[in-house]
């Protein structure tokens, strides 16, 4: 009885002994760890859209819808919604690699990079979607929805490391050398002599603010036909007519004039409606394409 004992006390220490070793290889198997050190495995990396190619394809740009008026008009509207995918914008042979710039050298022969020139543009909701989605390097933007002739001397916008300011601040304590200026659309209720002689007043100050600085008069986008029909103010006719005053200033004011609309026109000569969900202001996607052409036009 003692040996049976005996021999079933060994046979139960020797199968505890297979288990323990069985678990041990099942759970260094399991780990794919042989060595004892913790796992190092690392998960692939999370592809992750840039926040211009996330905002081309997805952000909201706002609304239209506004009627016109003589004394008072109404701003245009900020906020479209998104349509669904459209056509990509057809090649303009253009390409989003800026040519490089010789290295200077001075009188050592050690060659010094050249300065990095700073611009501003001034305007209304159009100017916000460039400076949202476009891919304007070394820009300021004093933008905002509704920003006109009337308002821009009022108006305080947050500009960057500058902070929310005033124009005439902005322009008397930084130094530009390139000012696009970009307004028109939203005066167009008002007397088109009064709002070029405003304008004209414009330009004339930020001269005075900032001589050195290369001003640059842009034209303002077209509307799209269904947009515009209808709208006796808001419309193609009076944005050509607006746009030819602005031509003529700059060439009185010997300044240099950019026309943009063809480049987004259609056949009939206003905005080609697969560039847009409103009507009036471009798809996010399409604003590097007009920063792109400004960089090539000026």
């Amino acid at each position: 009885m003692k040996k049976w004992v005996e021999y079933l006390a060994s046979v139960t220490l020797i199968a505890s002994i297979a288990v323990i070793f069985s678990l041990t290889v099942w759970t260094l198997f399991h780990n794919g760890d042989w060595t004892g050190r913790e796992r190092g495995r690392e998960l692939p990396p999370r592809l992750t859209l840039s926040a211009q190619q996330n905002a081309a394809s997805h952000a909201p740009l706002g609304s239209g819808g506004q009627t016109g008026g003589t004394a008072s008009p109404q701003e245009v509207s900020e906020s479209p919604e998104m349509p669904e995918e459209q056509p990509d914008v057809p090649s303009t042979g253009a390409t989003h690699t800026q040519p490089a710039t010789p290295e200077a050298e001075d009188g050592a022969g050690e060659k010094t990079e050249p300065e990095t020139q700073r611009s501003l543009l001034i305007g209304d909701s159009r100017a916000v979607g460039l400076a949202e989605y476009g891919d304007l390097e070394e820009t300021d933007f004093f933008a905002d929805v509704g920003m006109s002739v009337y308002s821009l001397w009022k108006k305080e916008v947050t500009v960057g490391e500058h902070g929310k300011i005033g124009l005439e601040d902005l322009l008397s304590g930084a130094q530009y050398d390139k000012i696009y200026l970009m307004l028109g659309i939203n005066e167009l209720g008002y007397d088109q002599d009064q709002t070029i002689r405003t304008y004209t007043e414009t330009v004339e100050q930020i001269q005075s603010l900032q001589p050195d600085a290369q001003v640059y008069l842009m034209a303002n986008l077209h509307v799209t036909q269904r947009r515009a029909e209808g709208d006796r103010v808001y419309n193609n006719e009076n944005l050509d007519a607006i746009n030819s005053r602005i031509a003529q200033l700059a060439g009185e004011q010997e300044l240099t004039y950019l026309d943009v609309n063809p480049l987004f026109d259609d056949d009939a000569g206003a905005l080609d409606s697969q560039y847009t969900s409103d009507g009036v202001h471009l798809l996010a996607r399409y604003d590097d394409t007009w920063c792109q052409w400004l960089r090539e036009n000026s």
